[in-house]
């Protein structure tokens, strides 16, 4: 990360990280954001597939909006589809290690 970031932003380049996040990332097949209601009054938001930072704020001024009675965005973020992730129970996990696997060795490499 800290490579990627002084490529990007070479000011940086004395500046130190302090954290990295390196838990899992929650990824919707089709890669957009899953905001969504279950029944009346149970809200949700998923899926940011590694955008977290940004889109975390739009997620909640949606909910809140939709809380607050107007429905209008958060109706339009829950009509984009969504698939379920294929393989089922047993091959998610599975298929879900090895992708972090291919992910930190191109982060090592």
């Amino acid at each position: 990360m800290r490579r990627r970031m002084v490529q990007v932003f070479p000011t940086l380049a004395d500046v130190g990280v302090d954290y990295a996040w390196g838990g899992y990332v929650d990824i919707t097949m089709n890669r957009a954001p899953h905001f969504g209601r279950i029944g009346q009054n149970l809200y949700f938001a998923q899926g940011f597939s590694g955008h977290g930072m940004a889109i975390t704020g739009l997620a909640g001024r949606v909910i809140a909006e939709a809380i607050a009675g107007d429905s209008g965005r958060l109706d339009v973020f829950a009509r984009i589809p969504h698939r379920i992730f294929p393989g089922g129970r047993w091959l998610r996990t599975l298929s879900l290690m090895l992708a972090m696997l291919y992910y930190r060795l191109r982060d090592f490499l």
